[in-house]
């Protein structure tokens, strides 16, 4: 995460760590005054050749919080999808942490303790974790904004350059969602649950081929192929290239219909598109 040399003292630090299986991202968000630190989803492994579940991701967590000496506090889960939530028990068991979801998600996350909702803030030491309610990719999906660190973990609501599937929620649920993310400050870094930019951009060229798609495309390709993630993004960026983010622009809609349509209905035909590409 970009910091800024004079207040580095105060900014979290994050350290993400990659599934390549499944391409999902967890994150570790250590407090910089002390060795408290807390995850956001954390990966299950499944082992298809021996058809059994691992745990290399959460081993990885664990290795990095060993090694630094940390004090493993919480979990906080974005939604319950077994992608997100796989190492909950695992590293719950291991440091005796307590796991923080959407208060409606109680039933569908492993090892929950701490029910949350909109209209509260989780307070990781003296850091606010905003809890935004962003259903969409399921009924009960939400993000954690941390206006300390600019920053936002959304999960599977929004990604660089795209948005989640809809497996619950309905696309007027998901657009009123990115909507939520996209009035945070441009400044604000955008922690996504995965490294799906390149087939994002991909398609985004597909419907708008431009110079700068273009340009988007050959920095994924230099950074994947140095092992690099696109991650995080900010909300700037998405603004500018994130078609999902552009819904409510008419010449945006003028490429879905010929039609007059609001920018709900301009939304559901691009993530039809996204989904049927």
């Amino acid at each position: 995460m970009p910091s800024d040399p004079q207040s580095d003292q105060i900014i979290p630090h994050v350290e993400g760590f990659f599934h390549a299986a499944s391409n999902t991202i967890s994150y570790v968000v250590k407090d910089p005054q002390s060795n408290a630190c807390a995850i956001i989803d954390s990966v299950l492994d499944l082992d298809y050749a021996a058809g059994k579940i691992a745990y290399t991701h959460a081993d990885m967590i664990i290795d990095y919080v060993e090694k630094n000496k940390l004090n493993l506090k919480f979990i906080l889960n974005t939604h319950h999808h077994f992608d997100h939530v796989g190492g909950n028990l695992e590293l719950k068991d291991k440091y005796n942490l307590l796991i923080a979801g959407n208060e409606n998600d109680k039933k569908r996350i492993p090892g929950i303790d701490i029910f949350l909702n909109e209209t509260e803030k989780f307070v990781f030491n003296s850091h606010e974790f905003q809890v935004i309610n962003t259903p969409g990719h399921t009924s009960d999906c939400i993000s954690f904004y941390v206006k300390s660190m600019k920053s936002v973990f959304t999960g599977d609501a929004v990604f660089s350059l795209g948005c989640g599937r809809l497996f619950e929620g309905s696309p007027n649920e998901m657009w009123k969602s990115i909507c939520k993310i996209k009035s945070l400050p441009d400044d604000t870094n955008i922690f996504c649950g995965h490294e799906y930019t390149m087939n994002n951009a991909i398609f985004t060229k597909a419907i708008i081929d431009n110079e700068a798609i273009d340009l988007k495309i050959r920095e994924i390709k230099k950074l994947r192929s140095n092992n690099i993630p696109t991650i995080p993004t900010t909300i700037a960026a998405e603004k500018k290239l994130n078609i999902f983010f552009q819904a409510d622009r008419d010449e945006i809609k003028s490429l879905f219909s010929k039609e007059l349509i609001n920018d709900e209905e301009a939304f559901k035909m691009i993530r039809l598109a996204k989904d049927n590409f």
